[in-house]
């Protein structure tokens, strides 16, 4: 009996520290995440041509 009453005492306490730190740990690496997929997209449209594909030779010609 005095087991089931430590269990009902700290079992409450003890999930919510670790779902406490579950969350931090996800919330740490969503967010790290997030930035890497945002720096991919600006690279993706700095690679991009400025003008429309029938205009392209125009970049290309001024490239070189």
């Amino acid at each position: 009996i005095q087991y089931f009453i430590l269990i009902k005492l700290f079992l409450p306490s003890l999930l919510t520290a670790m779902f406490s730190a579950t969350s931090s740990r996800v919330s740490a690496q969503s967010e790290q995440l997030w930035m890497y997929q945002r720096y991919e997209i600006v690279l993706e449209y700095e690679k991009r041509l400025v003008f429309p594909a029938p205009f392209t030779f125009i970049i290309y010609i001024f490239k070189m």
